[in-house]
């Protein structure tokens, strides 16, 4: 039999019966919560919040969104803070080698002060100390081996008359003859040369430009040889053409050396404001500038000039008291500004002295000897030269290195170098480029090598 209809059709003749006939709830659906935003103050109580955003909206009765925004306070702390300042920094080198000089120190701001804080002035004893340094006399023979590219510039201008022109370049010659281009085996300082003083106007505004009469050279020699052949120049002094050529010729330089200009001169010059904006512009580069005017009194011409001297001025300019004062004591004058301008001078004569009484000297920096020259031992780390000396003598050893820098600070080694008494008179004669007997050095920039005199304690062999 066919089934009977469903009683739905038989009573409403459709086929079929609807059902569910509402919308479905939508539930709100959120994203997951930001990152805290930056506190809308410094100090003094401020507010940070997260969001969130609604990525599906609630609909037909769904469950409603919670809050898309959360808010807490922040630097609740007090906005008047004082300066944080950081560790004292390393005592600068002395401003002289011999004779007394200073050196500085200094603590930089690490932490600004905030409202009404307080901090101390730069020169506030908190933050800046001086102490007096190489304070023996000098001995008169001083040399400069500083790793320094050093631009000596000369006034051949008008005002200093020929005769005047001349005795700059006599006391230029004898001041290069203190410089040590190589120094215990190691390349140390250049020099160039320029000439200013021919100053003239062109028709279209400009000034002559200072020569170029050496490039920064390791060549001495050539620099003496060209200074006995300047000319006198006889126009204005054009001191500002002279930093410029200066600054052209540190293109040139080596960036592990001090960029330096010595400005020789009467003391004039032309056009203060532009030389003063060139001179900034070279010490805020990082170049030295020393200025040694030639002039029997201080005038305001001088003060404007030491200005263009490297701060502390007092340490980077020397006034020579005239001609007739430098033609009478020359060989002073030249000393007194290679002690004062080089960052690394010495006398040889009490170096040698000093030696001698101690028994051990330097032969090379920069260095130590191959194994063909003399194998090494490690010796452990001390905290001196003498301490070293002091552990390779006690092995029987004439020669050691020192490393007195870098991340093996303090490191010993024995070399077995075969220390005569021919050695040790050669070392003692000239410490320029000594050889490695029998074999060659090897480069370390922080290592130094030193022998032992063999007539004070060659008698270890024997024990």
């Amino acid at each position: 039999m066919a089934c009977p209809p469903l009683y739905f059709e038989r009573t409403n003749g459709t086929v079929g019966m609807k059902c569910n006939q509402f919308h479905c709830p939508v539930h709100c659906s959120m994203s997951e919560w930001s990152g805290l935003s930056a506190c809308s103050k410094e100090c003094g109580g401020g507010v940070q919040g997260k969001t969130r955003s609604i990525l599906v909206k609630p609909k037909n009765g769904g469950t409603e969104c919670d809050t898309t925004l959360e808010e807490q306070p922040c630097h609740t702390e007090s906005c008047d803070r004082d300066c944080t300042l950081m560790p004292w920094t390393a005592w600068e080198p002395c401003s002289m080698a011999c004779g007394g000089g200073i050196q500085e120190r200094v603590r930089k701001v690490d932490i600004p002060i905030r409202a009404n804080g307080k901090c101390p002035g730069s020169k506030h004893p908190d933050r800046f100390q001086m102490q007096q340094c190489n304070t023996q006399d000098c001995v008169g023979d001083e040399i400069c081996i500083a790793r320094q590219d050093l631009v000596i510039a000369l006034d051949g201008s008008g005002s200093v008359k020929q005769e005047g022109f001349d005795i700059i370049k006599n006391f230029a010659l004898n001041l290069t003859s203190k410089y040590q281009s190589t120094y215990y085996g190691v390349e140390d300082m250049r020099i160039g040369l320029v000439l200013f003083g021919n100053g003239e106007y062109f028709d279209n505004g400009t000034v002559a430009p200072a020569l170029e009469v050496v490039s920064i050279t390791s060549d001495l020699d050539s620099v003496n040889t060209a200074i006995e052949g300047l000319q006198w120049q006889r126009g204005f002094t054009n001191m500002m053409q002279a930093l410029k050529a200066a600054d052209n010729m540190f293109a040139d330089g080596r960036e592990d050396a001090q960029s330096a200009v010595m400005v020789i001169s009467d003391g004039k010059w032309t056009n203060a404001y532009r030389t003063t904006m060139l001179a900034t512009a070279m010490k805020d580069k990082g170049v030295q500038i020393f200025m040694a005017p030639i002039a029997e009194s201080t005038t305001q011409n001088l003060v404007v000039l030491r200005g263009w001297a490297s701060d502390p001025w007092e340490t980077n300019y020397e006034r020579i008291p005239g001609l007739t004062a430098l033609v009478n004591n020359e060989p002073e004058y030249a000393q007194k500004l290679l002690v004062k301008f080089c960052p690394r001078a010495f006398s040889p004569s009490a170096k040698l002295e000093e030696e001698q009484q101690q028994g051990y000297l330097k032969i090379r920096e920069e260095g130590y000897p191959s194994d063909s020259c003399g194998p090494s031992r490690n010796m452990g780390r001390v905290d001196s030269v003498e301490a070293c000396m002091e552990k390779v003598r006690e092995a029987g050893i004439l020669a050691f290195a020192y490393q007195d820098e870098g991340r093996m600070e303090g490191a010993c080694f024995s070399e077995a170098i075969d220390v005569t008494d021919d050695l040790w008179n050669q070392a003692l004669a000239s410490r320029v480029d000594l050889s490695c007997p029998g074999g060659a050095w090897v480069f370390n920039e922080y290592a130094s090598t030193y022998i032992m005199n063999p007539s004070m304690f060659g008698d270890i062999f024997d024990e």
